[in-house]
């Protein structure tokens, strides 16, 4: 399934996949398609995305 954001076509590299009835994308390549940026918090063991402007 094709994912676009402001017209441009975003490749994942592997499928999305519908579980339960939700699609499932990689985030980390959404997140990077919107200019977020994205680091790895080893202390709270949590993914982190920031953006300076708003969309």
């Amino acid at each position: 399934m094709p994912l676009f954001i402001k017209r441009k076509k975003i490749e994942f590299g592997v499928p999305s996949r519908i579980v339960d009835g939700r699609t499932l994308v990689l985030l980390r390549k959404f997140a990077k398609s919107l200019g977020c940026a994205v680091e790895w918090d080893p202390v709270d063991r949590q993914v982190v995305y920031s953006r300076e402007q708003r969309l």
